[in-house]
C-alpha cells in the first residue's frame, strides 16, 4: 500500500504554503462541483493532472493508479443512470430487449452520465493534490489557522492515524489465516472473516487503552500538540489561484449554452 503522506513529503511543492495549497484545492473543488459542466470537468482534471505531476514531481504511472480507484466505482454507478427503459420508437445509442422492454441508452442519459463521470473524477483530483502535495501535519495546520475547534482537529488526527495502523494489522491477520487454509472454502472464508473483525475490533480497543496510558504519562492535559511552522504567503500564487477560478468562471458562462 502506498503511504500518501509518504509521497507527500518528495513533492516539489511541499515548503510551499499549505494554506495556498489548500485555498487553490477548494476553491476548484467548488467551481468543479457547482458548474455542471463536461469542459470545466476536463480543464479542472487537467489542471490537477499538470499540478500533481509537472509541478508536484509525482510520478505519471501514481496518479493514474490513484484516479483508476475511484472509476471503477463510477462506472459500475453510472451504468445505472445511462441504461434506462425506452419508449416506443425512441430514439437511442444503445438498446437490447428484455422480457419484451427495451432498455438502452440515449444521448441524453448518455451525457448525464459522462458530465456525472468527469466532474467526481475531477473533484478527486483536486483533493488528491492536496494529499499529494501537503503532509497531514501541514493540513492540521491549515485547520488551526482556520480557527477550528481543536477537539475536531485532534479526531481528524488520530482517525487518520490510526486507519493505516488497522489496515496493516487487518492485513498481518488475513495473511496469517490464508497461511493456515481460512480461506480455502466458502464457509471457512466466513468463519475467517468474522475472526477477523473482532480480532480488529480487540486490537482497537486495547490500542485505545495504551495510547492514553501513554498520553497520561506525558502528562496530557487534554490538548494534542502539533509542531506550528512558520511559512510565507505569496500574493504572486494567490493572484493565480484565483486567476484560474475566475477564468473556469468565465469558461462556464461562455459554455453553458453549448454543453
Amino acid at each position: 500500500m502506498v503511504s500518501l503522506d509518504k509521497v507527500a513529503y518528495t513533492s516539489k511543492l511541499l515548503k510551499n504554503n499549505p494554506s495556498e495549497k489548500l485555498l487553490f484545492s477548494i476553491l476548484t473543488l467548488f467551481s468543479c462541483i457547482f458548474f455542471n459542466n463536461i469542459i470545466i470537468s476536463l480543464i479542472v482534471l487537467f489542471i490537477m493532472y499538470l499540478s500533481i505531476t509537472y509541478l508536484g514531481g509525482i510520478e505519471n504511472k501514481l496518479f493514474f493508479k490513484l484516479i483508476s480507484i475511484p472509476l471503477v466505482f463510477l462506472v459500475i454507478g453510472v451504468l445505472t443512470i445511462i441504461i434506462v427503459k425506452l419508449n416506443p420508437n425512441q430514439e437511442s445509442l444503445f438498446k437490447i430487449n428484455i422480457f419484451s422492454n427495451e432498455y438502452g441508452i440515449t444521448i441524453k442519459t448518455f451525457l448525464q452520465g459522462l458530465t456525472l463521470m468527469l466532474k467526481s473524477l475531477a473533484a478527486v483530483s483536486c483533493l488528491y493534490f492536496l494529499i499529494l502535495t501537503t503532509p497531514v501535519l501541514d493540513i492540521f495546520y491549515c485547520l488551526e489557522k482556520l480557527k477550528l475547534p481543536k477537539l475536531l482537529v485532534e479526531i481528524i488526527g488520530l482517525v487518520y492515524r490510526y486507519i493505516f495502523l488497522f489496515i496493516d494489522v487487518a492485513q498481518m491477520i488475513y495473511i496469517s489465516q490464508d497461511a493456515r487454509l481460512g480461506y480455502s472454502t466458502l464457509k471457512a472464508s466466513f468463519n475467517s472473516s468474522g475472526r477477523l473483525i473482532s480480532s480488529l475490533f480487540l486490537t482497537a480497543l486495547k490500542q485505545a487503552n495504551e495510547s492514553f496510558v501513554c498520553l497520561e504519562a506525558r502528562c496530557y492535559t487534554g490538548e494534542l500538540k502539533f509542531i506550528d511552522k512558520s511559512y510565507i504567503s505569496s500574493k504572486r500564487n494567490i493572484i493565480l489561484i484565483l486567476l484560474v477560478n475566475i477564468i473556469l468562471i468565465a469558461i462556464y458562462f461562455l459554455t453553458r449554452r453549448v454543453i
